[in-house]
């Protein structure tokens, strides 16, 4: 068999803007673009659930992105797509909309075929709908030559030896199918899996930002079949929009004031950025953060990480009218007024903020 080029991506969210706009549209369709160029120098294309937030996409964006998928076909590239949860309706149907979409086949459930042959050599595709069903015993091996890829949207956890009805694959599901590779979706993250020194399944991740926590580059997945095997796979960056991802120390950081400072420089005004603090902190952050932060970059998260001292952590506490806040005002007068038979700083700390007094929370976020 001659090598085979595989093109695998799954997550996009075409239509996502309209509940989130971290993103725009015309951004994403620019990945979306990206994506289908590279397709069609590539034999088959794999979409493995979530390309679209269908339902109520309006008729010209569909229009669109069919067009794309019929240059690729046109191109020579075989379409093969399984339903994501995006994709379904929530009595389970698919939407009328993924149904109208030009691609070779795509496996729902009112289809009875879960393998399909490609055209392009002895490539074999298994597919079955997104669902919290269990898995179709009649997804398995159906010859015993070629190369056979189950195309899911699913949990994939390979070790996993309990039975699972709950749309996940694992070690039971993977001996019982005798697949060659598995091509996820559903995972944003980019992941490999290997089993026995051989490539068992890869999830490409979103190729396209969905939460300002997926940072940095975002990839669809190159790969060749050779001889029945994966003789070459390569991640392949296609996003339209990069987070940044960044740490500040604060152990040297004087107030809140400098600290804000220190934010403003580590993007430009247009860029999306997500910021761990880490270190020791002896000041407190208080509304003047948001205040100031709000609206000046694209989007911005900030993760605090910081181990407080006992100052910054009793006035922080104490700040509002809560219960929570009385708390910490007891307690610090407690502290001030009877150190002796106070109760221990370090084990109260551990408790409300967890292990070492790292809170490890969402600080601020406008996205």
């Amino acid at each position: 068999m001659e090598n085979v080029k595989i093109l695998l991506t799954s997550d996009l969210h075409l239509g996502m803007e309209r509940m989130n706009p971290l993103i725009s549209r015309d951004e994403r369709f620019q990945t979306f673009l990206k994506i289908m160029s590279l397709a069609s120098e590539h034999d088959i294309l794999l979409l493995a659930g979530d390309i679209l937030n269908a339902g109520g996409l309006d008729s010209r964006y569909i229009d669109s992105i069919n067009n794309e998928l019929m240059k690729a076909s046109d191109a020579g590239t075989e379409i093969y797509f399984t339903p994501g949860s995006g994709e379904i309706e929530p009595e389970g149907r698919l939407h009328e909309q993924i149904s109208e979409l030009n691609t070779t086949y795509t496996f729902y459930e009112n289809r009875k075929e879960m393998m399909i042959k490609s055209d392009k050599g002895e490539i074999f595709i298994y597919g079955q709908q997104n669902g919290n069903s269990p898995f179709s015993p009649d997804i398995r091996r159906k010859e015993k030559q070629g190369f056979h890829i189950g195309l899911f949207y699913a949990d994939f956890s390979p070790q996993s030896t309990e039975k699972n009805s709950q749309g996940c694959i694992g070690k039971r599901e993977i001996k019982n199918m005798d697949l060659d590779f598995f091509a996820m979706g559903k995972s944003h993250n980019f992941r490999l899996f290997r089993f026995s020194e051989r490539l068992l399944g890869a999830y490409p991740g979103s190729p396209e930002p969905c939460t300002i926590d997926e940072c940095g580059d975002r990839f669809v997945i190159s790969m060749e079949i050779e001889n029945n095997r994966v003789s070459f796979l390569k991640r392949l960056p296609v996003n339209t929009v990069s987070i940044r991802s960044h740490e500040i120390e604060c152990t040297e950081i004087k107030d809140e004031k400098e600290l804000i400072e220190r934010i403003k420089n580590a993007g430009s005004r247009d860029t999306m950025n997500r910021l761990e603090l880490h270190g020791e902190r002896d000041f407190a952050i208080g509304p003047a953060l948001s205040e100031k932060l709000t609206g000046y970059f694209r989007g911005l998260k900030i993760v605090d990480m910081t181990e407080p001292s006992q100052k910054t952590f009793l006035e922080e506490g104490a700040a509002g009218d809560s219960f929570r806040a009385s708390f910490f005002r007891n307690l610090e007068a407690r502290i001030k007024n009877d150190p002796a038979n106070s109760p221990d700083y370090n084990f109260i700390k551990d408790i409300i903020s967890g292990k070492n007094g790292k809170t490890g929370g969402v600080l601020f976020c406008d996205s």
